[in-house]
């Protein structure tokens, strides 16, 4: 159980999620009155990527600026998502 709010954490605990002694990982975010569990282990199992993909989301992660989604104005919020998108049609996923 590791417990983190930074998204920077999550993506870091998915890229490495291979190299981990454990095979079950959890995520314990959100607020002491909403706390949330996630489980890195079963995001890893239905994204059915390889070790180097998923070491790739780390750069994705950097490109995009998606961490930064919750705290920008409306106007960021559409360039990140296009940011996103035009990110996914590159690496045509």
């Amino acid at each position: 159980m590791i417990a983190e709010h930074d998204t920077d954490v999550l993506v870091l605990l998915l890229a490495h999620f291979h190299k981990m002694p454990s095979d079950k990982v959890w995520l314990k975010a959100g607020s002491a009155a909403h706390r949330k569990y996630i489980p890195i282990h079963t995001i890893v199992e239905r994204l059915h990527f390889d070790n180097e993909k998923m070491e790739s989301i780390t750069a994705f992660h950097a490109i995009t600026g998606s961490d930064k989604l919750h705290t920008s104005t409306g106007t960021e919020r559409k360039l990140a998502g296009k940011c996103i998108k035009n990110t996914l049609a590159f690496f045509k996923v």
